[in-house]
């Protein structure tokens, strides 16, 4: 076996523990998103940290091999490029977060200082978050939609967001932009959220429910993070 085939190989092979990794922590995520019990709510937040430490480690090492694959050298051979350094900077202006990296390498005696600007707009909601649920605020009184969101160095955290202008009229989920935040949760039950469709069984003025849907309109992912369209 040549040493291309055998870095194909270790390739390969972190791949395939890469995706295991990943669909266990969905599933970590999914079971978080819906468990009551304090105690393994804890647990299963333990392992979910736990999971992602190791994706970032699986990334990195992917990185490393496929990289020394493409240039056709070992990890370790380092005859071109000596000394490398490696730093980062994130600057956030309205609407945009921009991640500048900058590298510095020396080449024969010589220094060389390179920059790499990378912009990323705010996503849209639910583009890039798993494990989306509605919650509820400390006090009872308000409905959050929480979950698990991509941030760009590509890991996740938990984030929430107060829901607005949203609320129960007779049996049925409305927009009133004249209400900040939306406690509908108090007169329905079965909340769902499925992409970003908002659905649940709504109690009427005569007492019955009635089955009621809505699209939850911009929300976005920043960088992890649930908020509104400003």
């Amino acid at each position: 076996m040549s040493y291309k085939q055998h870095l194909q190989h270790e390739i390969d092979a972190l791949r395939e523990h890469y995706d295991l990794a990943t669909d266990k922590l969905k599933r970590l995520r999914h079971d978080y998103a819906i468990e009551s019990n304090t105690n393994v709510h804890f647990q299963l937040e333990k392992q979910i940290e736990q999971t992602e430490a190791e994706l970032r480690k699986l990334a990195q090492q992917l990185d490393d091999l496929e990289r020394g694959l493409s240039s056709g050298r070992g990890l370790n051979n380092r005859t071109a490029v000596e000394h490398p350094s490696f730093s980062s900077s994130i600057f956030r202006v309205p609407g945009i977060l921009i991640s500048i990296a900058a590298v510095i390498i020396s080449i024969g005696g010589l220094t060389y200082f390179i920059t790499v600007s990378r912009n990323s707009q705010p996503i849209k909601f639910p583009e890039k978050c798993d494990g989306v649920n509605i919650g509820i605020s400390d006090d009872k009184n308000y409905t959050k939609l929480q979950g698990f969101c991509k941030k760009l160095d590509g890991t996740y955290q938990q984030t929430s967001i107060y829901l607005k202008a949203i609320e129960n009229q007779n049996g049925e989920l409305r927009e009133n932009p004249n209400m900040e935040f939306s406690n509908f949760h108090k007169s329905c039950n079965n909340i769902k959220i499925e992409g970003s469709i908002l659905s649940a069984d709504c109690r009427k003025i005569d007492g019955t429910n009635a089955h009621s849907s809505i699209e939850l309109k911009g929300i976005l992912n920043d960088n992890g993070h649930l908020r509104y369209l400003e």
